[in-house]
């Protein structure tokens, strides 16, 4: 039986894309943040709005440049640390999390009549959750730690069993009040995009689990 340590030693790849990967899920736990605390703030005034979107970009350039970085580093070097198919679908998973995050705050409105109500903020925590249990999730793939990966990946399964919860209550609650139209459209259109995320966050656990079981052994 040949030890991990051994395995590492004589196994070719090239480490930096574990890297880019760890990179990648910074810029999701950033952008996260940024959401969950435009969710919680209770009287934002356009300066402090302005910041928080200037803040996305700036994370969501992080997360364009990061991909970048990947296909063109995939395109040069022979050697990857596991399937070139596998280290493209990761980074382009990465990014497509990176991505819908990014679109929340045009939902998020914030003015005396619309304000991100309690369901929009419980939604935000457990995106906030899966975001570090997705940091955590990708952080390990590259380490001997890889197999606590299906752990992360069930953790993850198990908050987006709590945001349909969370979803389908606030649909039921949106449907049962008596807001305008244009107030009913604004809440519906942050559930939907919260609730986009976290199917980008499953499916990149569904990545690094395949990843995990295909090269761990």
């Amino acid at each position: 039986m040949i030890s991990e340590a051994i395995k590492q030693l004589i196994t070719p790849g090239d480490g930096v894309f574990y890297t880019l990967f760890n990179t990648g899920s910074v810029s999701v736990v950033k952008m996260t943040d940024c959401v969950f605390k435009m969710l919680h703030e209770n009287e934002p005034g356009t300066d402090k709005r302005a910041v928080y979107l200037q803040e996305m970009k700036t994370f969501y350039g992080e997360s364009q440049e990061n991909y970048r970085q990947t296909v063109k580093r995939l395109s040069k070097v022979f050697i990857t640390p596991i399937d070139r198919e596998s280290v493209h679908q990761l980074s382009v998973d990465l990014h497509a999390v990176a991505r819908s995050i990014y679109v929340v705050p045009r939902s998020i409105a914030w003015d005396a009549e619309n304000k991100p109500d309690s369901c929009s903020k419980h939604l935000g925590e457990l995106l906030k959750k899966a975001a570090s249990e997705l940091e955590q999730m990708v952080e390990d793939i590259g380490t001997p730690k890889r197999t606590f990966v299906m752990k992360h990946a069930r953790e993850l399964n198990e908050i987006k069993r709590e945001m349909e919860t969370t979803y389908d209550h606030a649909l039921q609650s949106l449907y049962q009040s008596n807001v305008s139209p244009a107030q009913f459209i604004r809440r519906l259109d942050v559930y939907n995009a919260l609730r986009e995320v976290g199917d980008y966050c499953c499916n990149t656990a569904h990545t690094a689990e395949g990843i995990v079981l295909t090269h761990v052994g």
